[in-house]
């Protein structure tokens, strides 16, 4: 087996392994309501146990990645194996990892004042994602079939912060919380996505939209005014003038103070306005904008 097919193979029994869980919580929570509390204990424990499981495996997953990213050459053997075998591999296009959703929910959840319901939190990430999920990731669970590929991982996801402690374990049922080691960790989180490709860095940004984009996050996420923001950015960025900053939020996307303060307060006006500026950045004002 050659290592796309072991990437494969763990995303499958994963999703199995996770089925299983949700079948056996919806079977506990149904025995609940009947009043029938032992029984639901028992099965709520080998949940419990399956997910302990789903962990251990995760782990393994990690270590097999790590040693996958040093196999990058392939011999000519390996190479004719893999044309003789094309039809014969496990199912490609397999949902988005986990770690994907990782930046997204600790950003959106900061963006949304530190907390909020996991729908509201998922419904962003599902706006930051969009233009990196695939067909499968918006098949619907067999298991629980209105619910998308991709919100059941993002969930796995988030199971996967609190249990790193970047989420809080303590929070209200249906309630996604960041801690402070969650925020703490964004800027890290950030400079490895950065790293390894899944968005620009600066230096790839037009100054003057990565001028904006940080105004719109501090007003949004921070619940500065426009001024507070605009100066605020001037600084961390070491500009020599407010001014810099103030141009690129009026006159580098035509628009005057007016125009620009109405559009913070419909972002998809904001971010059609920024995709007509700029359009080869698109994914990227997209997945900053939610």
């Amino acid at each position: 087996m050659y290592e796309n097919e072991v990437s494969s193979a763990f995303e499958i029994l994963l999703e199995e392994i996770e089925t299983i869980i949700e079948k056996l919580n919806q079977e506990g929570s149904k025995l609940f309501s009947r009043s029938s509390h032992r029984e639901a204990r028992q099965l709520l424990d080998k949940a419990e146990s399956a997910n302990l499981f789903r962990t251990k495996i995760k782990e393994l997953q990690k270590e097999w990645l790590s040693l996958e990213s040093q196999i990058t050459r392939k011999t000519p053997a390996e190479l004719q194996h893999k044309r003789r075998n094309k039809n014969r591999r496990l199912q490609r296009g397999l949902r988005t990892s986990e770690d994907d959703f990782r930046l997204p929910i600790l950003d959106t959840l900061v963006c949304l004042g530190g907390k909020s319901s996991s729908n509201a939190v998922l419904d962003q990430v599902g706006k930051i994602m969009g233009a990196t999920l695939n067909k499968y990731d918006r098949e619907h669970l067999k298991s629980t079939p209105s619910l998308p590929r991709w919100r059941n991982t993002a969930q796995w996801s988030r199971n996967s912060l609190v249990n790193e402690g970047l989420l809080s374990k303590n929070s209200p049922k249906g309630i996604w919380e960041i801690t402070e080691a969650g925020r703490k960790a964004l800027p890290i989180l950030d400079k490895d996505i950065q790293q390894t490709g899944v968005l620009p860095s600066k230096k790839d940004i037009p100054a003057a939209l990565y001028y904006v984009l940080r105004v719109y996050k501090c007003i949004v996420g921070e619940a500065l005014s426009y001024n507070e923001a605009v100066t605020k950015v001037a600084k961390e960025e070491r500009l020599k003038s407010v001014h810099t900053v103030y141009d690129a939020c009026t006159r580098r996307i035509k628009l005057n103070t007016e125009h620009f303060r109405a559009l913070l307060e419909t972002p998809q006006m904001l971010t059609d306005q920024l995709i007509m500026q700029y359009p080869k950045q698109e994914t990227y004002i997209r997945s900053t904008i939610i």
